[in-house]
């Protein structure tokens, strides 16, 4: 009888439950439907994996590394091989440095898009409003420092229509930085980030005093860092992994001088 009474219950406490579990799946997340800390979370994601990466994905500081000889490229991905010996393969064969391009652009629109909602949201200064100048304009940075002149700037629509720009040089890739720069400083005076950010990009411009005067109230042991973590594939450091399972060694000048 309790056998059966216990049965009872459960058919009641399953029938109590009916509809509880339906949920209304979206494909797209709508602005009015959107949370800013998901998008401001999600942003700081985007440009992390971009610059840094993730797991075993090698993106921008790993080009950089192999391109100018502080990485020594030890496996057998060629395309690694290639960039470490400043070649390349066609464009249709692939090389290391595709996937951080399309994800710079994607971490910079990531930063607009949380820019825009917060704007939305009376959210006009502060911090994280700062934080989202700052990764937008790193996104100019590494797309100027890393790719050739000639880089559209594009847009999408909240519909998800694309919205083409125009190629812009690199000295006006490094000019709209340091624009960007100047609004997260304005946006949070004690960024000093953004003024790091401003200064390189005056350095790449030739600029070299105005840089100076920038980081002068800088700390020269100032350091700003991005944070991985063991939490999930995607947010392990790449450039331990990948020291770690062979495909990189430190270099020791074979590409001369």
């Amino acid at each position: 009888m309790r056998w059966l009474a216990m049965t009872g219950a459960l058919a009641l406490l399953f029938t109590g439950c009916e509809g509880t579990l339906e949920v209304t799946e979206r494909e797209f997340l709508t602005p009015a439907g959107t949370n800013v800390d998901l998008l401001y979370a999600g942003a700081i994601r985007d440009f992390n994996q971009a610059y840094s990466g993730g797991g075993l994905d090698d993106r921008i500081l790993a080009n950089e590394a192999l391109l100018t000889d502080q990485l020594f490229s030890s496996g057998t991905f060629t395309t690694r091989t290639a960039t470490d010996q400043r070649d390349q393969f066609s464009m249709v064969q692939g090389n290391t440095s595709d996937a951080g391009y399309v994800e710079l652009h994607q971490a910079r629109r990531a930063a607009l898009r949380t820019l825009e909602a917060m704007a939305a949201e009376g959210e006009t200064s502060g911090d994280r409003v700062s934080q989202m100048k700052l990764l937008e304009g790193f996104s100019y940075i590494g797309l100027g420092e890393n790719y050739c002149s000639g880089i559209p700037f594009s847009d999408v629509t909240p519909e998800g229509e694309l919205v083409a720009g125009n190629p812009i040089s690199t000295q006006q890739i490094f000019e709209a930085a340091i624009t960007i720069f100047d609004a997260a400083v304005a946006a949070d005076g004690s960024n000093d980030a953004a003024r790091v950010g401003k200064a390189r990009a005056l350095v790449n411009l030739g600029r070299y005093s105005e840089a100076a005067g920038v980081v002068s109230g800088v700390p020269t042991s100032y350091i700003r860092v991005i944070e991985h973590s063991d939490n999930s594939g995607d947010q392990e450091n790449p450039i331990f992994n990948l020291q770690s399972n062979g495909r990189y060694s430190l270099s020791d000048l074979e590409g001369g001088n």
